[in-house]
């Protein structure tokens, strides 16, 4: 038998009871223990503030600024940031690399469109790719704008076939939105300050690797170098790469939201104050999959 992902069906149940009377035993299973943990009352920064700071560094980093989406309702805000969670946090190199040539926040469409403009959104997508060129100069238009559909539920225990689906969504979207990797990789060295390309040079000829916001930064030109790396060493200076971008991407705090971790029938939110707020149900034996157990918690309240 297949174990049972409980942070979603718990998450799925419960919402499809909301508003109706659940029997008196029910409902004090599934009632937090202590009221005061509860996760929903854990704030955040104010996002309009990050898709600014966001969209400035995209842009002088040559690089476009993905936006992971937070829905409006509930049921699908926690439904999509547990499932692209499970997309960060089990992407292999390749994938990872792809997300680290972006820079990302995460914001609702109204706030794309407060720091954007009227820019056109259709339906409700889960990624946005924003073309950040030109952001910040007077008189700039409206921005080139590519969303990335949620793609089906996911039906496998660890997840992975969203998460394949979900990166071969990005990855068509991100060649179309941005070009072939070249294209990217010629913008990202064209901003590139003379220091951290010169460092990444002599990392290529066998010196000392470039620090981990180095290689993050110019995670599409590495892609491209390593096409020119001996054998005997490519492997070896992606997977550095790559555990740079793991650094960067998945151990610090995404903005616009906070890190969740899941452990059957409780969670913990490491909030933006460093102080970790957990919250437990006294539902017996939970079983959260190892590849599902961490999940981007998109905050509705601000600091």
């Amino acid at each position: 038998m297949q174990p049972l992902d409980r942070r979603s069906f718990l998450g799925t149940s419960l919402s499809v009871t909301a508003g109706a009377a659940l029997p008196g035993w029910l409902a004090q299973a599934f009632a937090p223990q202590d009221p005061r943990l509860d996760p929903e009352d854990v704030p955040g920064p104010a996002r309009l503030p990050l898709v600014r700071a966001q969209a400035k560094l995209a842009r002088e980093h040559g690089k476009p600024l993905l936006v992971f989406v937070v829905p409006k309702e509930p049921t699908p805000r926690r439904l999509h940031g547990q499932w692209l969670g499970t997309w960060l946090t089990t992407a292999s190199a390749n994938p990872l690399a792809t997300i680290a040539s972006c820079v990302p926040v995460a914001a609702t469409v109204t706030d794309v469109q407060v720091v954007f403009g009227a820019v056109a959104i259709e339906g409700s997508p889960m990624l946005l790719l924003v073309d950040v060129a030109k952001f910040g100069e007077e008189g700039a238009p409206v921005p080139r704008v590519t969303s990335i559909a949620t793609p089906p539920a996911p039906k496998a225990p660890d997840r992975s076939d969203f998460t394949a689906a979900l990166t071969k969504a990005f990855g068509d979207a991100l060649r179309a939105h941005a070009g072939e990797l070249d294209a990217m990789a010629q913008l990202v060295r064209d901003r590139l300050p003379a220091d951290q390309l010169a460092a990444l040079q002599a990392w290529s000829a066998g010196g000392a690797a470039p620090a981990d916001a180095v290689l993050l930064r110019a995670a599409a030109l590495v892609r491209c170098m390593a096409a020119t790396w001996a054998t005997a060493v490519r492997q070896k200076h992606l997977d550095l790469a790559a555990a740079a971008h793991t650094r960067e991407l998945l151990g610090k705090t995404l903005p616009g939201s906070l890190w969740g971790s899941s452990f059957g029938c409780g969670s913990e939110i490491a909030g933006a104050d460093g102080k970790t707020v957990e919250s437990m149900v006294a539902c017996g034996r939970g079983h959260v999959p190892k590849e599902s157990r961490r999940f981007l918690f998109f905050y509705t309240k601000t600091t």
